[in-house]
C-alpha cells in the first residue's frame, strides 16, 4: 500500500523572532530610563534639606566665631611678646601715645598718634585725610612684630567715632585692628590717676594689677565717645560693625565681648556688656577680670 505524507499540522507556536526582539528592546529601554521624582517626593527632599540647613548653620556660625576668637587671642599674645621686647629695650617703659609725648619733634615732623597703631600695615589714603598716621615701617612694634596680619582682627567690621569712619574695617582703614590702652576717651577726671595718658609712657610696674590691667584691645566693645556714637560689636554680633549710641544701646541684644591683652602678657575674651550698658558714659569701670585705669588715691 502506498503511504501518504502525514497531513497532521505541527503544533502552533506563538514565538515570533521579530516581535520578540521588539519587546526585548522596549523592556531594555524601560530599564535604562531613570525613574522620575514625583512632586511630593521633591517637596519632601527640599523640606529635609531645609531642616538640615537650619540645624547646621548655627553650628557653623558658632564654629566660625570660635575660630575668630582663637585667632584674635593668638594675635594679641604675639603682640604682647612684642611689647615685652619693646619694654626690655626701653627701660621698662610703655610706648607714648603721641610722638611728641616722648621727645621734642623737629620742624615739619608729623606728630604721629602711635597709640592708635603700634604695628600692622599702612593706612588708607582716605583715612590719612583726617590726620597723619605713621607708615607701617615706622610703627613702634614694627621690628618686634613684623607680620602685619598679626594686627588684623578677623572679626573686624569697622568703627566710627568723632566723625571719622574707619571702614570697611579698622585694619583696612588704619592698618591695625587693636588699640593701645592710652588716654581715656570718657570723662574720668578726678577718678583715674592719669586719664590724659593712662598707660602711655608709664613703666611696667605702674599698673596696680598686671593680670587685670588692659594693655591692648579692639576698637569694638569699647565705650569711646559718650556724646554720639558710643560702641560697636564685632565678635558674636548679629550686625557686626553697627554703631550704637546711649539711646539705642540698651535695646540691642548683642553682647559686647572682645579678646583683650593684659599687662602681664596673657590674653582672654572679656564680656563688657553689663558695664557698658549700665552707664555708656562711664563704660570703662573695672570688672572682675579687668581694669582700664589706675584709680586716683
Amino acid at each position: 500500500m502506498k503511504k501518504h505524507a502525514s497531513t497532521l499540522t505541527p503544533p502552533q507556536n506563538d514565538w515570533n523572532p521579530i516581535m520578540t526582539e521588539a519587546a526585548l528592546m522596549r523592556s531594555l529601554n524601560r530599564r535604562r530610563r531613570p525613574a522620575a521624582f514625583t512632586l511630593i517626593e521633591l517637596l519632601v527632599v527640599i523640606a529635609i534639606l531645609a531642616i538640615l540647613a537650619a540645624l547646621l548653620l548655627p553650628a557653623l556660625s558658632k564654629a566660625k566665631q570660635q575660630g575668630q576668637k582663637a585667632k584674635c587671642l593668638s594675635n594679641l599674645h604675639q603682640i604682647g611678646l612684642g611689647l615685652k621686647m619693646y619694654l626690655n629695650e626701653n627701660r621698662d617703659t610703655f610706648p607714648p601715645f603721641w610722638a611728641s609725648q616722648a621727645t621734642t619733634l623737629p620742624p615739619n615732623q608729623p606728630d604721629y598718634p602711635h597709640g592708635i597703631v603700634l604695628g600692622g600695615g599702612d593706612a588708607s589714603p582716605a583715612t590719612l585725610r583726617y590726620g597723619p598716621l605713621p607708615p607701617a615701617r615706622e610703627r613702634l612694634l614694627a621690628t618686634y612684630v613684623p607680620a602685619r596680619e598679626t594686627f588684623r582682627c578677623s572679626a573686624d567690621r569697622g568703627f566710627e567715632a568723632f566723625g571719622i569712619p574707619w571702614r570697611p574695617t579698622v585694619f583696612e582703614a588704619t592698618g591695625c585692628s587693636y588699640r593701645f590702652n592710652r588716654p581715656l576717651p570718657l570723662d574720668y577726671d578726678g577718678v583715674a590717676e592719669d586719664p590724659g595718658w593712662n598707660l602711655a609712657l608709664k613703666t611696667e610696674n605702674w599698673a596696680p594689677d598686671s593680670s587685670r590691667f588692659v594693655m591692648m584691645h579692639e576698637f569694638a566693645a569699647y565705650a569711646i565717645d559718650g556724646r554720639a556714637n558710643v560702641v560697636t560689636a564685632w565678635h558674636c554680633a548679629s550686625n557686626p560693625g553697627k554703631m550704637f549710641n546711649v539711646n539705642t544701646l540698651k535695646g540691642d541684644q548683642d553682647k559686647l565681648v572682645a579678646p583683650t591683652l593684659f599687662v602681664d602678657g596673657h590674653s582672654q575674651q572679656c564680656d563688657f556688656t553689663a558695664n557698658i550698658k549700665k552707664n555708656p558714659r562711664r563704660g570703662l569701670e573695672p570688672g572682675k577680670d579687668w581694669m582700664w585705669y589706675k584709680p586716683r588715691n
